[in-house]
């Protein structure tokens, strides 16, 4: 292969001997942060990259000019000093910098493959093309010719560094002046196209928009001195970004995209992956207890036991709400007859009589419900109920769960009517298939008229699902 560009192991050489710190004389920014990943520092050039750059030297070699000795790693804001005043940083003088930061931090560890391909994505700009076996044909600035392997690692790094971007966005952890520089760099970036990607910068660099999927997802981002917001739209409808479950439908997406576009199909955040499914199971643990709670308060039921034995089943719906649900220690006991406790034993529940008691601060227990507590009531005990199942879920499991209260479900119930569930947030309403939406989720849909948007609930079980106005019902109750 032709050298047109920076090998990996010269940049993982480089690294080795940075000490993790940019190489401007006193300078100590971190070339790459060490909690999360992000790859802040870029590749400067000694002689020059291309014709026109700063100590551009039109006869070295490829080979020489994206070799170790002609390369340091520096942090964008001295990158731009060090070429912005080629009379003060000369190649002499620049050599004499490489030379005694590297002897400072000498006999450094090499970086892992990945954070060496976000280096190299950092230099990937102006109109070079990426081609896979090029032999001619095409007219850029350069073209990087490259093979299968490595065309795919790159595309996986760049797949990284935007997932990790969009991260970092919610958390609040980057600084406006390094968040202005990678949408910079996005948009400089010869692979952008690849996600579908385009990138509008202005008020400089404070008011941006990041296009993907050639602009079905949008994210704007506005930086002001009190604090910066950041909204991602789909189809137009803005969407919850710092939920976990639309954020990875989101990389899921850009996963897809990229198949479609180069046959390679990125690998997704584990992370992300095992906290969606975790929603998910433990939304689906509180939808169950929340039916069953329905329907045990109904006079005429008799699903005690039924309510009993899914607890006894399910140990992820024990472990989520710090449930403890004994079995029957003599024979002959019905199991709907031995108290069930809720939250560490601040609850305890007796099926059989539907009676459910909390925990006073003597550490006794007092009556709240039975089965033939007046419907208003089991509505406001409910709600609480299931409100601090809510905050005890978020507080020892760190997970949100959808829930909006239990009174208007109990007049419902008792009117006779089958419960529904909001396809966009999750709220009770009256099961009618030709309105799945609450009144306040109507109003948002309606202003766009989207018959086509896909929502993420079941109208009918409430689990999550895609569903949209005109097919609100999973495959398992449709």
């Amino acid at each position: 292969m032709t050298l047109k560009s920076i090998r990996q192991k010269t940049i993982k050489r480089l690294f080795a001997v940075s000490g993790n710190q940019c190489y401007f004389p006193n300078c100590k920014t971190p070339l790459v942060d060490e909690e999360s990943g992000t790859v802040t520092g870029e590749i400067c050039h000694i002689k020059g990259r291309k014709s026109g750059s700063p100590r551009y030297d039109p006869n070295q070699s490829d080979e020489e000019r994206h070799g170790f000795d002609n390369l340091l790693l520096i942090c964008p804001f001295h990158h731009k000093v060090i070429d912005d005043d080629p009379n003060s940083y000369t190649i002499s003088r620049l050599n004499e910098i490489k030379v005694e930061h590297e002897k400072l931090h000498a006999g450094g560890e090499e970086p892992s493959n990945d954070i060496a391909d976000k280096f190299l994505l950092n230099i990937s700009k102006g109109s070079a093309i990426f081609t896979q076996d090029q032999k001619g044909g095409q007219v850029a600035h350069s073209i990087i010719n490259i093979g299968y392997e490595d065309k795919t690692r790159l595309i996986q790094a760049f797949f990284n560094r935007v997932v990790l971007f969009v991260e970092r966005l919610i958390e609040s952890s980057v600084s406006d002046k390094i968040l202005i520089n990678i949408i910079g760099d996005f948009s400089n970036s010869d692979l952008k196209h690849i996600f579908g990607m385009a990138v509008s910068q202005t008020r400089k660099g404070f008011d941006n928009t990041v296009e993907f999927l050639n602009g079905r997802y949008v994210l704007r981002i506005e930086m002001y001195v009190e604090g910066k917001t950041s909204l991602l739209f789909k189809d137009n409808q803005k969407i919850d970004l710092s939920n976990p479950i639309t954020r990875y439908q989101f990389y899921e997406d850009l996963q897809n995209f990229s198949t479609l576009t180069t046959g390679f199909q990125p690998s997704l955040p584990n992370n992300l992956k095992n906290q969606k499914e975790r929603i998910i199971s433990a939304q689906k643990s509180f939808n169950t207890l929340l039916r069953m709670f329905k329907k045990l308060y109904i006079p005429s039921s008799k699903i005690s036991q039924a309510l009993v034995e899914i607890i006894h089943k399910s140990d992820k719906m024990r472990e989520y709400f710090g449930i403890s649900a004994p079995k029957p220690t003599q024979l002959g006991i019905p199991i709907d007859d031995v108290p069930i406790h809720f939250l560490d034993g601040k609850y305890r529940l007796i099926p059989n009589s539907a009676t459910l008691r909390i925990e006073n601060d003597a550490g006794q227990y007092d009556d709240l419900l039975s089965k033939n507590s007046p419907a208003e009531l089991i509505g406001i005990e409910l709600s609480e109920f299931f409100k601090n199942i809510t905050e005890y879920t978020k507080s020892e499991h760190d997970i949100d769960l959808n829930f909006s209260g239990t009174i208007a479900m109990i007049a419902v119930d008792q009117k006779g009517f089958e419960i529904g569930y909001c396809i966009r947030c999750g709220t009770n309403i009256e099961f009618n298939p030709s309105k799945p939406y609450c009144y306040n989720c109507f109003k948002v849909w309606a202003e766009y008229y989207n018959t086509e948007f896909v929502e993420n609930r079941c109208h009918k079980c409430g689990e999550y699902y895609q569903t949209t106005i005109n097919k609100p019902l999973c495959n398992k109750c449709y």
